[in-house]
């Protein structure tokens, strides 16, 4: 028996009828997001595509840096669909100056 991948779960799941929302956020304003199957599977496959004009390919490595949103989630699955290893970061802090942070990044990928 084939064992099922994630891109291609959401794909079938994509074609088939009253699936519940794969995600349900609050914005910024507080105000609920919600986002289906499919809006999930379209969405990724824009990320994938977008990664690949970026020249990723499969088994690349890709760090994810956004705030949490559905474009967190659909850049994720995206990365998977186009078979790039997805890593997620946090978001830069209030806290922390962004050029801080974004140097300690710079010598975290360097060193790996």
């Amino acid at each position: 028996m084939e064992r099922e991948t994630i891109p291609s779960r959401l794909r079938r799941l994509r074609n088939q009828e009253e699936i519940p929302s794969f995600l349900r956020l609050l914005d910024a304003r507080g105000q609920p997001v919600t986002l289906s199957y499919s809006d999930l599977i379209f969405q990724s496959e824009d990320w994938a595509r977008a990664l690949r004009a970026q020249g990723l390919s499969q088994g690349d490595r890709v760090i994810l840096i956004l705030q949490h949103s559905t474009e967190l989630y659909t850049a994720f699955c995206g990365a998977l669909i186009a078979g790039i290893v997805p890593t997620l970061f946090a978001f830069p802090s209030q806290k922390v100056s962004e050029e801080y942070y974004f140097s300690s990044v710079d010598r975290l990928v360097v060193s790996s």
